[in-house]
């Protein structure tokens, strides 16, 4: 099978900006309307186009894109869309390569050897210079040349992160407290959250139902306790919460620390993430770990401002890591996204899914192991760019 040049995509000292056509998971889910595609990345519903599903079931075969939609100039044309139409072929770009560096066949086989997709043309990349190399030397140094970028660790333990550039593994987020502290000084949670001067409410996932939100009687992660945090902090005390969380307002969600604080759900899987951002104003999600039966994070509604997601594992999260649908921004640093598993179809199970015009920004992040794909991007005027990106 084609893959490209490595497994592990690096983005150095650069910012990779994304966008793309078409996806054919619009129209190709659900019921669309006559005449064009509709439904979402996480809609649950039958194609309606392929061979052996009655056709009077369907409404009219939706088009896709024509190839002059398209900035190759081609499209790959299935069953699925209209006659002539179908989703874009990428248009793949040769790298310009920096003094040192080489170029390289992108699509190579597991031996080595060009392996060009069907419908696609071959394209160049660059890869790093070996032993001294040529670029980067001090002047003066009496050589020409640094030596050879290190690798990135590829193992990093709970609670720590290494990106392109990074020679070993370095903790994520915040300090974790001390079991019998449970949550950090409120000095330290109000300095982790700036801009968000409201009411601080501590959260545990042994508190009782009628607690107050303070430090000796906590009150349970839930609706409640967001609206009591508005314009402020939700602190969540180490422990592990088996069930997510709607963030329909300004609020602040502080694990107490990343490898310390798990958020998870064991309901079926659906639209919502374990953790939902739906508007309402800006969210700041940091220092915690997110895992379950559904999406990890999904972000959908319109502000004005972005969302944040900082020092955050999403592992073994199903559909999708972080999933966003509408036209709004995140910012995301120092992000791991693993293990995303596939819906019981077989289907998905992407680290990151931006659609809708959607803009998110990274800096710091490493998606692995993910069943489908790191990153898909698609939709009109849906952009992500990102700087010390670790795709595997």
């Amino acid at each position: 099978m084609p893959r490209l040049h490595d497994a592990r995509l690096f983005v150095l000292l650069t910012t990779l900006a994304l966008t793309a056509c078409g996806d054919p998971t619009d129209s190709t889910t659900g019921a669309p309307a006559e005449g064009s595609g509709s439904g979402s990345g996480i809609a649950e519903a039958t194609t309606c186009w392929l061979e052996g599903v009655p056709v009077e079931k369907c409404p009219v075969q939706p088009r896709g894109n024509l190839p002059a939609d398209c900035p190759s100039g081609r499209v790959f044309e299935s069953a699925d869309f209209a006659a002539g139409t179908g989703p874009c072929v990428p248009s793949m770009p040769d790298w310009d390569c920096p003094d040192g560096w080489r170029p390289a066949p992108g699509f190579i086989d597991g031996s080595g050897n060009e392996d060009v997709p069907e419908g696609m043309t071959q394209f160049s990349i660059c890869e790093p210079p070996e032993g001294s190399g040529t670029v980067g030397a001090p002047e003066g140094s009496g050589t020409v040349g640094a030596p050879e970028l290190p690798p990135t660790p590829t193992d990093c333990p709970a609670g720590t992160i290494a990106v392109p550039g990074d020679v070993a593994c370095r903790p994520m987020g915040s300090p974790c407290p001390t079991a019998a502290e449970r949550w950090a000084s409120e000095a330290d949670l109000r300095a982790r959250a700036p801009g968000y001067d409201g009411p601080l409410v501590y959260v545990a996932a042994d508190a009782a139902a009628d607690g107050a939100g303070t430090r000796t009687s906590p009150r349970p992660l839930g609706s409640a306790a967001v609206r009591a945090a508005q314009n402020g902090l939700l602190a969540l005390a180490l422990g592990d919460y088996p069930s997510g969380v709607r963030l329909d307002r300004k609020v602040a969600l502080l694990g107490a620390c990343v490898a310390g604080t798990t958020v998870r759900s064991s309901l079926p899987f659906g639209s919502a993430g374990i953790l939902d951002l739906v508007g309402g104003g800006a969210a700041l999600v940091r220092d915690l770990t997110v895992s379950g039966s559904r999406p990890g994070i999904t972000v959908t509604g319109t502000i004005t401002e972005p969302h944040r997601i900082e020092a955050v594992v999403v592992d073994e999260a199903t559909g999708f890591g972080l999933f966003l649908a509408s036209a709004q921004a995140v910012e995301g640093r120092d992000l791991r996204i693993e293990r995303t598993r596939p819906l019981a179809d077989g289907t998905f199970g992407r680290g990151i899914d931006v659609a809708a015009g959607a803009s998110l920004t990274l800096m710091g992040a490493t998606l692995r192991n993910n069943h489908d794909v790191g990153i898909s991007a698609y939709g009109t005027g849906t952009t992500v760019a990102a700087a010390g990106l670790l795709i595997e």
